[in-house]
């Protein structure tokens, strides 16, 4: 296994509408546009992320605390970037929706990455 890590690259130049879907940013979303019996639209713009990134624990090299190190700035760049991802724990896997709640979950379940609880 290796990391998949996918660098987005993303664009200003407009490529279409499409429906919202949860995790898509507000900024995003054609409020002019927006009527009760119609659903939201969103811009979408070229070279925007496509595919989920994939960050796994085991995948990377080092000893336990250098992994969650690497794996904490991990997880903190593509929420700055606004990325989707999915962080692969032992006994767990999360996926981001984007949102600050979510976010924190993912911090705090890694900080809790082999402690023993009792």
């Amino acid at each position: 296994n290796r990391l998949d890590k996918q660098t987005a690259i993303f664009s200003d130049e407009f490529s279409h509408l499409s429906g919202y879907k949860p995790g898509d940013l507000p900024s995003r979303i054609v409020w002019k546009k927006l009527l009760p019996q119609r659903p939201l639209q969103v811009k979408r713009f070229a070279g925007e992320q496509s595919e989920l990134i994939k960050y796994s624990l085991n995948d990377l090299a080092g000893d336990l605390e250098h992994k969650l190190a690497c794996i904490t700035w991990l997880v903190m760049q593509a929420h700055q970037n606004t990325w989707l991802y999915q962080v692969e724990l032992p006994n767990k896997v999360l996926l981001a929706n984007r949102s600050e709640q979510q976010y924190l979950q993912i911090l705090q379940a890694i900080a809790l990455v082999g402690q023993h609880n009792g």
